[in-house]
């Protein structure tokens, strides 16, 4: 064999880690959803405060009025399109963003109980219209559901991961910051697998994308609040679920809590707003810095889903040996 053709083949220890980094992504992005379940959508801190004064420990049934139905370990209706993906590219057993989107309809039409918010609202009249094109959502929860997209094309070029993290996110939101987060994590989430910090893998995935939007003016604005305290940088950035305040709201939880996953996870829960579309690109980042094992064994064993993620899991590894 030459020496040109040994680089190409993966050794049984780089496939071992492929797999490993594959199963953690997913599992973490699902573990972060349901935990935040419990505050998801609550802006109040005071309420949250009151609601959990010795802070976030575990899973719980919602506190809002928004995810009606669901319990403790439950996922958010963020969660439930994730699974929704993850079955949907064990299955067809390719990325096609044609195929994800017949998928996620054919889940929504089926009415499930998983809130109904308004990008999905308007993506499914515009299919019903025979119009289909994405809605004009500005929510950064596109991004956030799409750990098993990085899971499934983990050992693809980055730029071919970087193009479909936009199409996965650009099925039901169409703003340009929404599409350039998509791009932005997913390859930040490549530079960390690599051994880059947060901080370094920031840079790159900032100097490696081409982004029409605010993406370095957000970035540049969260280097210069690393002194804040999580309620000011909630407050300073905002907590809802425009992305233009969940990008840079997600990058400082990332910087602020690197060395500490389950504090920055809590953290973030207890920040208010919308921790559920935050805490899922938070897990992506920690579970690619090999962090995963550090989070506590009930957020991942008490998902009620785990014994469906794990079946589709194994699906989508099979397909890929």
């Amino acid at each position: 064999m030459n020496q040109s053709m040994s680089k190409s083949v993966p050794t049984c220890s780089e496939m071992e880690g492929s797999a490993s980094f594959a199963g953690d992504i997913v599992r973490a992005a699902f573990a972060a959803d349901s935990f935040c379940l419990a505050p998801h959508w609550i802006y109040d801190t005071d309420e949250l405060d009151r609601l959990y004064p010795q802070g976030i420990s575990g899973l719980g049934a919602p506190r809002s009025s928004y995810h009606g139905g669901k319990g403790e370990g439950d996922l958010t209706h963020y969660g439930d399109q994730m699974l929704v993906l993850l079955e949907s590219l064990a299955a067809r057993r390719e990325w096609s963003s044609a195929g994800w989107l017949d998928d996620w309809a054919a889940f929504w039409n089926a009415n499930p109980r998983s809130y109904l918010d308004g990008a999905t609202r308007e993506t499914l009249e515009n299919l019903r219209k025979g119009a289909p094109k994405p809605s004009t959502s500005h929510d950064l929860s596109a991004v956030s559901r799409m750990a098993p997209l990085l899971a499934s094309l983990r050992d693809r070029p980055l730029m071919e991961v970087a193009l479909a993290a936009r199409e996965q996110a650009g099925i039901t939101h169409a703003t340009t910051l929404v599409l350039d987060a998509a791009e932005f994590f997913a390859r930040a989430v490549a530079a960390v697998r690599k051994g880059s910090t947060f901080a370094e893998a920031f840079e790159k995935a900032l100097a490696g994308g081409d982004y029409a939007g605010a993406v370095a003016a957000h970035l540049e604005s969260v280097q210069a609040a690393a002194g804040l305290d999580v309620r000011s940088a909630a407050k300073r950035f905002g907590q809802s679920c425009d992305a233009s305040k969940g990008f840079p709201l997600t990058l400082w939880f990332a910087l602020r809590f690197e060395g500490d996953p389950v504090e920055m996870l809590a953290a973030n829960a207890l920040a208010g707003g919308d921790s559920s579309a935050r805490g899922m690109i938070l897990a992506m980042l920690l579970a690619a810095q090999g962090s995963y094992g550090q989070l506590p064994s009930e957020w991942t064993s008490g998902i009620r889903e785990i014994d469906r993620i794990d079946r589709a899991l194994a699906e989508l590894l099979e397909r890929a040996e």
